[in-house]
């Protein structure tokens, strides 16, 4: 489960280094994105979080798919989402 190194993706050099959640980390979704009831594809879409919305990791993690919290419309929200389309809420800014 939850580790405290590193996760590469498949493809090797030149691919962005995923780390490992860890709890209450703010993240930013890069692109709409499908929050799920459990990690994979298959799993039913609890709701769709639009680019920029914030969600903080549970430090939960199931290969790529990550556990995650968040509020959409003043309502909290818990589900898993793609790390692929997460970035580090201070990322980019300097």
């Amino acid at each position: 489960m939850a580790g405290a190194a590193p996760v590469r993706p498949a493809g090797g050099a030149g691919h962005r280094q995923i780390e490992a959640p860890r709890p209450g980390r703010s993240y930013r979704v890069a692109a709409p994105l499908n929050l799920r009831a459990a990690g994979g594809t298959g799993s039913p879409r609890v709701v769709v979080l639009p680019a920029g919305s914030k969600v903080e990791t549970t430090g939960r993690r199931d290969g790529d798919w990550w556990q995650v919290s968040t509020e959409v419309d003043g309502v909290p929200l818990a589900g898993w989402a793609s790390s692929l389309w997460l970035r580090r809420a201070d990322e980019g800014r300097r």
